[in-house]
């Protein structure tokens, strides 16, 4: 079983002091928000993939990507509409994402897919990544039980890997993120994609089946804000 393709790009807007070529603490700025969240980060890099960011009701956007909103301070208050959090990809992460929306997600409420995300810095485009992004179509999704359930399900999977080591150096050395997409690219696959995304005919569709690409919900991103 693969994951199948959203059918839009993702744009997320860094701050310019963000550490975008080397970080020197791609884990541990997590623990500013939670120390499950530092989990989160910590085993996605030891699967090859980084946590870039995470947005829900109750925290806004946090993560590796948004790392100034442990810092801003506002008078204004704002409320993020839907649930999103978005993993760098790799093959392994892609594998452990989908064993574990079959084992937590027992009432369908998430959804997870493949995106292209398109780095935006002030505005000017500053890279991109091909990102798995996992996404609830409810407005007030609460994502703490998924998330408790996860970090565990992460945490098991690498005692059976019996690696750890990857996070001690990408905090001591640096992280020079990240994989350019022909690295992370099955050339087969893009093919077989671009193939079954352009047959037109019903009958066709019948045989071969639906497009590999899945609508994002119409809520995400939207923010309500007021002083």
């Amino acid at each position: 079983m693969i994951l199948p393709y959203w059918n839009s790009d993702l744009y997320v807007d860094i701050a310019s002091w963000f550490p975008f070529g080397k970080d020197f603490r791609p884990v541990s700025i997590n623990s500013v928000y939670d120390e499950q969240l530092k989990n989160i980060a910590e085993s996605a890099l030891e699967f090859q993939s980084e946590l870039f960011f995470m947005v829900s009701p109750l925290t806004g956007c946090i993560g590796n990507f948004t790392r100034d909103n442990a810092f801003r301070f506002s008078q204004s208050i704002s409320l993020n509409l839907g649930f999103m959090i978005i993993f760098g990809y790799s093959s392994l992460m892609e594998k452990i994402i989908i064993a574990s929306l079959n084992v937590l997600d027992t009432e369908n409420k998430l959804t997870a897919g493949i995106v292209d995300c398109s780095i935006m810095e002030r505005g000017i485009f500053a890279g991109s990544a091909k990102a798995i992004a996992i996404v609830s179509d409810e407005p007030f999704f609460e994502p703490e039980k998924f998330l408790y359930g996860f970090s565990l399900l992460l945490t098991e999977t690498r005692k059976l890997k019996h690696e750890e080591y990857l996070t001690f150096y990408a905090e001591k050395f640096g992280y020079s993120r990240f994989s350019f997409k022909w690295e992370v690219e099955n050339q087969d696959e893009i093919n077989m994609k671009n193939i079954l995304s352009e047959f037109e005919f019903d009958a066709t569709k019948q045989i071969i089946g639906p497009s590999p690409e899945i609508s994002f919900p119409p809520f995400l991103g939207a923010v309500i804000s007021g002083l």
